[in-house]
């Protein structure tokens, strides 16, 4: 059996100083530590990856920390849906850089983000072929893409796993691009 833990059990925030917590959930008896990393997070990939390749202990990370700003996969603006896809691809190539198995999280859309109107219908469809692109560029790299379904406070996308299987399913891969 493999067991996890996310880093927000322990700290706030990754850094070159946290590199120790790898150590630390091993000898908890984890297999898994998740890194939340964004804009905010500047950190050295290759002493996060021997810390964790020391530790005996593999990683994943997630967009948790700071967002360009109105970056959203979802988003009506075009310009909006590829800052969310720059910025979620360059997080793909920290994952590959640290060594990581996956990239997880809400990636289909911006938590926190409130819509004072009805969503539109293309809504999800939009998220979905920013999360095509995404989905090749972690395959090609080797990292497993993880869709995340968040509360009804954060998101209004994707809030049950039910809902993500149909997201991975309908919009993903029957789109024809696997």
């Amino acid at each position: 059996m493999n067991l996890g833990a996310h880093i927000y059990l322990w700290i706030e925030r990754w850094s070159d100083r946290e590199v120790g917590l790898c150590a630390r959930a091993r000898s908890l008896g984890l297999n898994t530590l998740e890194l939340s990393v964004g804009l905010d997070v500047p950190f050295d990939t290759a002493l996060t990856r021997r810390a964790a390749n020391d530790a005996g202990i593999s990683l994943v990370l997630g967009p948790g920390g700071a967002w360009p700003e109105n970056a959203d996969l979802a988003a009506d603006d075009p310009a909006h849906r590829q800052a969310a896809y720059d910025f979620h691809r360059g997080i793909i190539d920290q994952t590959a850089a640290v060594g990581g198995l996956a990239y997880a999280g809400a990636l289909y859309g911006r938590p926190g983000k409130s819509l004072r109107r009805q969503p539109p219908a293309d809504e999800l469809a939009r998220a979905a072929e920013g999360l095509r692109g995404l989905a090749a560029h972690a395959a090609a790299a080797g990292i497993i893409l993880a869709i995340e379904p968040m509360s009804r406070f954060r998101s209004h996308l994707v809030n049950t796993p039910a809902q993500a299987v149909r997201v991975e399913r309908q919009f993903i891969f029957d789109s024809g691009a696997n």
